[in-house]
């Protein structure tokens, strides 16, 4: 990566910050005022596993997520990876160039050939930009990393949201295929309606699971696709864990035939994790929560996802 991409943000974006976080101010109060000791924002950056950085033009929407997970099995035996979720706010004019920015330091990576696209969805329910690939060896188990970037429209500033799963230390250099020329920029889908305790969060096949008590949403719900649904949201919360647990009890309280895995908590690094998944097999839908919360933060950042068969 080259070393402008990742120089700090000048006096302008750091305007724009403290105009994002008082947009979306967060159940426990504001986190932007400088040099406040019981207060923090991330908007210099929070660290990145595998050697990423943020890069210039972005601003962090919360705490970036580092957490151990299962995502799959392997002739019948659990898989782990290290995995980094995290979402930012584009505040650079060119999010393209931005977009370009993160897909080439992901030369510190192992993924394999990844090809740079704009969106693929039904109409305007799709990313601007998007880039995935990496993590599996055809005959083997999974090795090297896989990523996600997927750059959206809203009715404000763009989103960037980052997915790295690392299998394992080693694996294909990575290699990406970048031939967009000028992009079309979709419509927005995305709205930064503000919302509270007791709103709706995502619906998945008819089922609505609600903001829960003592959190608020930091952007709007992108609809990311899963299948034949998907969204991807980021909550601030009073309790972290709290939070997860209300998630997957509202999952429950709608459709008890699901499955649910945690909440587990844990430490990683200084950072407080609790991770919780709610699953209905065979045509249904699920959604993973994450919560991550460091010593000085005066709120926990809560990442959900779901999809649908």
């Amino acid at each position: 990566m080259r070393e402008d991409d990742a120089e700090r943000f000048d006096s302008a974006s750091s305007l724009l910050s403290e105009r994002w976080w008082r947009s979306f101010p967060p159940a426990c109060g504001d986190p932007v005022t400088r040099g406040a000791s019981s207060e923090v924002d991330f908007a210099d950056g929070s660290p990145l596993p595998f050697g990423l950085k943020q890069v210039a033009g972005t601003l962090p929407i919360g705490r970036p997520a580092v957490f151990d997970e299962v995502p799959l099995a392997y002739n019948g035996n659990p898989i782990t990876t290290r995995s980094l979720r995290a979402a930012y706010q584009v505040v650079g004019d060119d999010a393209v160039a931005v977009f370009r920015a993160w897909a080439r330091q992901l030369k510190v990576l192992h993924v394999g050939s990844v090809h740079m696209r704009g969106g693929d969805g039904a109409g305007d329910r799709q990313p601007w930009l998007q880039l995935n690939g990496g993590g599996f060896s055809g005959s083997g188990p999974p090795i090297g990393d896989w990523v996600d970037l997927q750059l959206w429209t809203t009715d404000g500033a763009p989103v960037l949201l980052v997915t790295v799963q690392r299998y394992s230390d080693d694996g294909p250099a990575t290699n990406v295929d970048d031939q967009l020329a000028a992009p079309r920029r979709p419509n927005a889908v995305v709205g930064n309606s503000e919302r509270s305790s007791g709103d709706v969060l995502f619906v998945e096949q008819g089922q609505e699971i609600r903001v829960p008590a003592g959190s608020r949403p930091l952007m709007g719900t992108v609809p990311i696709f899963g299948g034949t649904g998907g969204s991807y949201s980021v909550l601030s919360s009073d309790d972290g864990r709290a939070a997860v647990k209300a998630l997957v009890d509202d999952a429950v309280a709608g459709n008890a035939n699901g499955q649910v895995t945690g909440p587990t908590s844990s430490t990683l690094e200084g950072l407080r994790v609790t991770h919780a998944s709610f699953v209905i097999g065979a045509g249904g839908w699920s959604f993973d929560a994450v919560a991550v919360q460091a010593d000085g933060d005066p709120w926990a950042t809560v990442y959900v996802t779901s999809g649908a068969d």
